[in-house]
């Protein structure tokens, strides 16, 4: 239960109350390793909800990174050599490397053998030494792994590599659920799978919901800053989630493809917002990644997501597309370039 709530909501929904329409709200814990919500406004609420569990259980069962049983196990299993996936495993995959191919390694679906090394959120965390660093390190590599769009076949180019879709996944089930409700004709609800918000439609009357970001300090829940948004996927990747501290040091979860260790560029958080869920979770590990200067050059380019960048000294940068647009809520943190 400890690791659930250490990987729940990492943002704070405030879309006020609609009177005129009745809400159902329910949750799924365990699948994705985390806890999901929807909340839905409108009639067939309750089976468009249970329709929507249905598809992450899914989505876990087959992408899981720990089960023996799933697609992914099977690749990683069978490093060496081409396994054959199911069309949306492959397509995510697919995907995964080119956002690793265009972050220059920053997010790679490849890190499993890094993040197994620091043991994270497992209860028996441990700095790794620099030689099984070094180890775990010619273990990974996005531009190891080989598609064959014909076979749908998944290659790992040696034994002991791992594929770990961990920091894309659950914005792919985020996309996934955003598709039924659309097919199912439902107007307006919030979908949080584990801290992937998913601002469906509008509220009553046309207005954007108003999404509260996480204050990115280990113990807090409160929000430090509010944005509007309709149809727009915002994602949070931080070190306050799950860490460990050792000799006044803090070791965080979001490691650096570069170095085998946390992403160390003064950062506490960063928020992603896009219309795409699943580009929006691995872009804000990307980022973090990353660190703020770069990352923000990086997004200034791609123009299909925008990002709020939180530095260890409670500055928040943004993106340039969102200048204007967010609002601080917490006096001990100040928009960049404001006293």
């Amino acid at each position: 239960m400890k690791k659930l709530v250490l990987l729940s909501t990492c943002l704070l929904l405030l879309g006020g109350c609609l009177q005129q329409e009745e809400a159902v709200t329910d949750q799924l814990v365990g699948p994705l390793d985390t806890v999901s919500a929807v909340t839905l406004y409108g009639s067939d609420s309750r089976r468009i909800i249970d329709e929507v569990f249905a598809a992450v259980s899914d989505i876990d069962m087959r992408m899981s990174a720990i089960s023996q049983d799933s697609e992914l196990a099977r690749i990683s299993a069978g490093a060496g050599g081409p396994v054959a996936v199911s069309s949306d495993v492959f397509a995510l995959v697919e995907e995964a490397l080119a956002i690793s191919a265009e972050t220059n390694g920053a997010f790679d679906p490849t890190i499993r053998p890094v993040a197994t090394l620091w043991d994270l959120g497992s209860g028996n965390e441990r700095i790794p030494s620099d030689n099984e660093i070094a180890e775990a390190m010619s273990k990974i590599g996005y531009a190891r792994v080989t598609l064959d769009k014909t076979t749908r076949g998944v290659s790992l180019d040696s034994l002991g590599m791992a594929l770990d879709l961990g920091g894309i996944a659950k914005g792919y089930a985020c996309d996934t659920a955003v598709a039924i409700l659309k097919k199912n004709g439902a107007r307006r609800g919030i979908i949080d799978l584990g801290g992937n918000i998913y601002a469906y439609g509008t509220k009553l009357g046309g207005k954007p919901w108003v999404v509260g970001v996480r204050t990115p300090i280990p113990g807090e829940n409160g929000y430090f800053c509010t944005l509007n948004v309709s149809d727009k996927a915002v994602v949070t990747s931080g070190a306050y989630e799950r860490f460990f501290e050792k000799d006044g040091r803090r070791y965080h979860h979001i490691f650096d493809p570069s170095t085998g260790r946390p992403a160390d560029n003064g950062l506490l958080s960063v928020t992603i917002v896009a219309s795409s869920a699943t580009v929006a979770d691995a872009l804000s590990t990307a980022c973090f990644v990353m660190g703020a200067e770069r990352g923000r050059a990086f997004l200034a380019e791609r123009r299909d997501a925008e990002g709020i960048f939180v530095t260890e000294g409670m500055d928040v940068l943004l993106s340039p597309g969102l200048l204007g647009q967010v609002e601080i809520a917490d006096g001990r943190f100040r928009l960049a370039g404001e006293k």
